[in-house]
């Protein structure tokens, strides 16, 4: 059983170092701090800190580049967490993602995502939109490493994912979107919530964390999903562990009394 809607009314956490001022270690607290608490709250079990506080993958963002990204976001929108290979594809199961699929990342960091939707899926085409350059040129370099084929139905675009331009992102025929917003604020997610209201022919939202109010025209699946993230694993001295996964939440439209989240048998 799903639940329609109610109608809405109105990352990377940065390393310390020896050199580190007073001011960054204070920021890398509070935001290590809102992840732990985020988690808490969707119901997973926090994992080490070690595994929080880095991404290997990704690069430090520079100053600059973390005020860019907290401006639109709230404090943890630099955040940086990623969901893994296996996680996606626990996540794709659901929304049925398949070769007649566009698909979307909105904060697409270094591409892994929609690098994976274009060549584990062949959807049709395959977009990121990210605000943070150091992450979108991990993604670009990403791409041009890849076979000609993916790099033809692949493409990443720099802007501001809550912002009108991220139309452009969703604009075409955009079938399913994934966002990673489980430190946006709430300001924010409503501007992207909008957004996804307005793209007709997205039929499915996968999502972090719920949406405040939903989103309108379209039901949330009843049960979440576990998908495996970079911050639900961990490893220690007898070996990696795994925890049953990050939660995410699944909205799919509803039009004219047909749902069309799933495909037709």
């Amino acid at each position: 059983m799903r639940r329609e809607q109610p109608r809405r009314g109105g990352g990377e956490l940065a390393r310390s170092g020896g050199t580190a001022t007073l001011r960054d270690t204070f920021t890398q607290c509070t935001m290590l701090t809102l992840l732990l608490a985020a988690s808490r709250e969707c119901g997973i079990t926090p994992v080490a800190r070690a595994r929080l506080v880095r991404c290997s993958a990704v690069p430090e963002l520079s100053a600059e580049e973390r005020l860019a990204l907290n401006d639109p976001g709230g404090l943890g929108g630099s955040t940086y967490g990623e969901i893994t290979p296996a996680g996606f594809r626990t996540l794709m199961a659901s929304c049925e993602l398949g070769s007649s699929d566009s698909f979307v990342d909105l904060g697409s960091g270094r591409g892994a995502c929609v690098l994976q939707a274009a060549s584990e899926y062949h959807v049709c085409r395959a977009t990121g939109m990210e605000l943070a350059p150091s992450r979108h040129n991990l993604a670009v370099a990403a791409l041009a490493a890849s076979k000609a084929d993916v790099r033809s139905r692949t493409s990443f675009i720099l802007g501001d994912i809550g912002a009108p331009e991220a139309a452009s992102a969703l604009s075409g025929d955009s079938t399913v979107v994934w966002l990673s917003n489980l430190l946006f604020d709430a300001e924010l997610m409503q501007r992207i919530a909008r957004l996804l209201e307005a793209a007709p022919t997205v039929r499915c939202v996968a999502a972090l964390r719920a949406i405040a109010g939903g989103l309108e025209g379209f039901v949330e699946d009843d049960a979440p999903i576990p998908c495996q993230m970079s911050w639900t694993q961990s490893s220690s001295a007898g070996g990696a562990g795994r925890y049953a996964g990050h939660p995410c939440v699944l909205y799919r439209r509803v039009t004219d009394g047909w749902w069309l989240g799933r495909r037709a048998p």
